[in-house]
């Protein structure tokens, strides 16, 4: 496949990919795996186990933000963005002097 592209296509190509593999693993690791527990503990009856079961709602309830992260990180005009949005709160912040000034005369 690297014979038909020039490098820059291949980097992008490559990029891409990582990034379509990323956003397939999110769906499986954050609901696939939390279900099949559910399921395991509900159909063997491990009451045991029901915290557990009961505790995997939490990673459901992060798909939605994990995959906004991932897709973030992955485009790189987002995170250019980002980076500003970060840099401008860094930079607006006012800076405390080490010298404390005496406000009152004794």
């Amino acid at each position: 496949m690297r014979k038909f592209m020039s490098v820059s296509t291949f980097k992008l190509h490559k990029t891409a990919l990582v990034t379509l593999v990323l956003q397939c693993f999110i769906p499986f690791s954050c609901v696939g795996i939390p279900l099949i527990i559910i399921f395991t503990v509900i159909l063997n009856n491990y009451v045991e186990y029901q915290e557990l079961a009961t505790d995997t709602m939490i990673l459901i309830s992060t798909h939605s933000m994990v995959s906004t992260i991932v897709m973030i990180a992955s485009n790189s005009h987002f995170m250019e963005k980002v980076r500003e949005i970060l840099r401008f709160f860094k930079t607006s912040t006012p800076k405390i002097n080490s010298i404390v000034e005496r406000t009152i005369q004794i």
